[in-house]
């Protein structure tokens, strides 16, 4: 029979929420960064707003299996979209992602971190956490004040993104406490 010996001191915890920060981390970069494009895309000025006639060759589209009116409907719905945005919205969203994806990138450090056993993992883990939490509450709150197409189409992301990382935010914070009452941690509390 083979035994398995754990020659590490660190908890389970820090490597299931190690890795679990790295997928979460890699899923919201590739969302920032395709966020930042969809913005940096939508443009006031583009030709879908200046009435410009969709070119949606049929030869191109029967590759896709799309039809020349879903294409006629795809440049509505993008002029709908950027008509029915306020202006202030596409700048201020592109700061936001471009924040989130450095957090995005740090929450991958830190959980390397954690996995790794770093001491400073759980401070950094806890950092990032809650500036992620606090973009996607700032985030949510832009996207409800933005108006009703653009909240039907971000807010119900956005809010899965707030529950994760206020989540996330909850477990590093039981890892932390659990660590304190053990002792291997110092509790300001208790140690004064």
């Amino acid at each position: 029979m083979t035994q398995i010996i754990n020659n590490t001191e660190s908890p389970f915890w820090e490597h299931w929420l190690g890795v679990m920060t790295i997928i979460f981390g890699v899923l919201l970069v590739a969302m920032q960064g395709t966020e930042i494009l969809r913005q940096s895309t939508l443009k006031p000025d583009s030709a879908a707003v200046q009435d410009v006639p969709p070119r949606c060759p049929e030869y191109d589209l029967e590759k896709d299996g799309l039809s020349v009116e879903y294409c006629h409907a795809m440049v509505a719905h993008l002029k709908g979209q950027i008509l029915t945005t306020p202006k202030w919205f596409r700048s201020f969203e592109i700061k936001l992602s471009t924040v989130g994806l450095v957090f995005a990138l740090l929450s991958i450090i830190a959980g390397i971190a954690l996995i790794d056993n770093r001491a400073w993992a759980t401070s950094a883990c806890l950092a990032v956490f809650l500036g992620l939490t606090l973009v996607d509450g700032i985030t949510f709150i832009a996207v409800y004040a933005s108006g009703p197409l653009a909240r039907s189409l971000y807010l119900w992301n956005d809010m899965l993104w707030l529950v994760i990382h206020m989540t996330m935010t909850a477990a590093i914070l039981a890892g932390i406490h659990e660590e304190q009452a053990r002792g291997a941690l110092p509790n300001p509390d208790r140690d004064g």
